[in-house]
């Protein structure tokens, strides 16, 4: 971890990749769109749901944090819940992105 971290300390231009695979992310919102040319990627892991567009507001939620504190960072989401319902998880397990760091929301339930 020291070498990745002293790495990007000596190549200070070279921005971090980051994704979050949540609920899409809502781009005509008012706090993203400033941020909009660092959002690098968006894709749909959802079969019948093709488009990115956050109809939730987790995504956009997560999304508007990283974009606002992670001032340099690039920014791939990932729609893998329209919702958060139980088993979409298991049905969209393929949502693995090549990332520095990623933020992974997973609905928690009491049995």
């Amino acid at each position: 971890m020291n070498n990745i971290i002293s790495e990007r300390l000596k190549n200070g231009d070279v921005p971090i990749r980051m994704a979050i695979i949540d609920t899409g992310i809502d781009s005509s919102h008012p706090l993203i769109i400033p941020h909009l040319p660092r959002v690098k990627e968006r894709l749909s892991f959802l079969p019948n749901h093709p488009e990115t567009e956050d109809t939730h507001g987790h995504g956009t939620y997560l999304a508007h944090i990283l974009l606002k504190t992670a001032t340099r960072a690039h920014v791939f989401i990932a729609r893998a819940f329209v919702d958060g319902r139980e088993g979409e998880m298991e049905k969209n397990s393929q949502c693995i992105a090549n990332v520095g760091l990623l933020s992974f929301s997973l609905p928690m339930y009491e049995h």
